[in-house]
């Protein structure tokens, strides 16, 4: 699960076409963080569609992956169109409530820009959900 996790980052970090070191570093970090050893990141940074991507299942693992997708993101200081399509299918596919999609989108932006921790997000916007 971890790896497929850090292989959507990555994914994610290339849709713009342009691997910035800034997303590189944030991928880097979270890989760290999960236990990946650096050839393992290498590997993933290397082939980020060598395997089929597992999605995360309870709602904490999922706030957590789309919290981390939208660190990726706004890595650059940019959002970019096709950034945001990607955002927007993962919540699609994690079966987040349609109606929920710019809320979400926009709580994670201010949050990630002020440099809150998912627990503080967490708190803040799915108290009542976990």
């Amino acid at each position: 699960m971890n790896k497929s996790r850090i292989r959507a980052l990555v994914a994610t970090a290339y849709s713009d076409g342009f691997f910035d070191s800034r997303e590189l570093h944030v991928i880097n970090t979270k890989a760290k963080d999960l236990g990946l050893s650096g050839e393992e990141i290498l590997e993933i940074i290397r082939n980020p569609e060598n395997e089929s991507i597992l999605l995360p299942v309870t709602v904490e693992e999922k706030i957590q992956f789309m919290y981390d997708l939208m660190r990726v993101i706004l890595a650059d200081g940019k959002i970019e169109d096709n950034e945001k399509e990607i955002f927007y299918k993962y919540l699609k596919e994690l079966d987040f409530n349609f109606s929920w999609f710019d809320d979400l989108f926009n709580t994670m932006v201010e949050s990630v820009k002020n440099n809150d921790s998912v627990d503080t997000y967490r708190l803040n916007h799915f108290d009542d959900e976990i």
